[in-house]
């Protein structure tokens, strides 16, 4: 049989201005104990140099694709999906990369479990290969593998989980970790039978809808405790959301609840509530902006047109207030 015939698993990998980190990426796929592979690179209009570092790898299993704009990220990966030979994608940034029995440690489970989906846990890394905490707080590394900070914290985790966990996203031992970071192995077969593709109007938190999407149309999702994904924090990603970060996710999230959740359901009811946090949000970041700029007529306007979300500002701030206040008492004693 021909290699490029014989492919278990496709790994896509949207690229848009990667330069730094593009080379990495691709290495850590080709070096992977399962070689049954095929990487599809898919250059989404970059204006650097990525095109031409990824044309310098030779390996026949590369494929490498051009979008002649920049298209975003869903779009690229649902082009690769479509383009897709193996039973199995895998999805890649090109900014982070496997360790290497990554896909081998996901296909034995996915068979072993029969799961459609199959995540591992994350290491949060930066560019320099420093290492972050959950709450994104530079921590030391004291040595080794076991001191970098991870996703969630049990690595025996081996628990099938669906659209209710996935939304609570509490897992066993009192973890709270971000579920819409993993990248898991998905059965192609899956995402075609039920056409389960990434939805391309969104460009923030769009794996976090496409995994839930593929959950509420029947797939088995296992989550694994160990590490083999190495996820890269920007500084840019510690900023405050912007005005359209939040409208974007609340956008999403109500779309998603309108086409799949049946009202008065479990999960209905925790996107409701997923939804109105983010309104509160949205409202909190708009009252600071104002405030900020001293636009005291537009804050009283949508103070009027939202008079609990204003109670509940207020309340939020007056405990921020009284706690400078005591604080700068306790400095005023502690100094006598």
């Amino acid at each position: 049989m021909n290699e490029k015939d014989n492919v278990l698993i496709s790994v896509i990998i949207p690229a848009y201005n990667a330069e730094p980190f593009i080379s990495e990426a691709i290495s850590s796929v080709l070096c992977q104990t399962e070689q049954r592979i095929e990487i599809i690179i898919i250059n989404d209009g970059s204006v650097d140099n990525t095109l031409s570092i990824a044309k310098r790898f030779k390996d026949p299993r590369i494929r490498l694709e051009e979008n002649k704009y920049n298209m975003g990220a869903s779009y690229s990966r649902n082009k690769g999906i479509k383009l897709a030979k193996g039973e199995y994608v895998a999805f890649l940034d090109a900014d982070d990369y496997y360790l290497p029995n990554r896909l081998e440690y996901l296909r034995e489970h996915a068979k072993k479990h029969q799961a459609d989906m199959v995540a591992d846990n994350i290491y949060i890394i930066d560019k320099d290969k420093c290492f972050f905490n959950v709450n994104k707080e530079m921590v030391k590394r004291a040595g080794g593998w076991e001191s970098i900070p991870r996703l969630f914290k049990d690595e025996k985790l081996e628990i099938m989980i669906g659209a209710v966990e996935f939304v609570k996203h509490k897992l066993p031992g009192g973890n709270d970790p971000r579920l819409g970071l993993v990248k898991p192995l998905i059965r192609k077969d899956f995402l075609i039978q039920n056409q389960s593709f990434y939805g391309e109007d969104y460009f923030l938190g769009e794996d976090y809808i496409f995994y839930l999407t593929c959950l509420v149309k029947g797939a088995r999702f296992l989550l694994l405790g160990k590490p083999y994904y190495c996820y890269r924090y920007h500084p840019r990603q510690k900023s405050k959301p912007s005005l359209m970060n939040y409208v974007i996710r609340i956008k999403s999230n109500a779309n998603f609840i309108k086409d799949y959740c049946k009202e008065g359901t479990e999960l209905w009811y925790l996107l409701k509530k997923r939804n109105l946090s983010l309104i509160r949000d949205l409202y909190f970041y708009k009252a600071q902006h104002h405030l900020r700029n001293k636009k005291y007529k537009e804050f009283l306007k949508m103070s009027l047109a939202s008079p609990f979300l204003f109670l509940i500002y207020l309340a939020k701030k007056g405990k921020g207030l009284l706690k400078r206040y005591a604080q700068k008492r306790l400095n005023s004693y502690m100094a006598i």
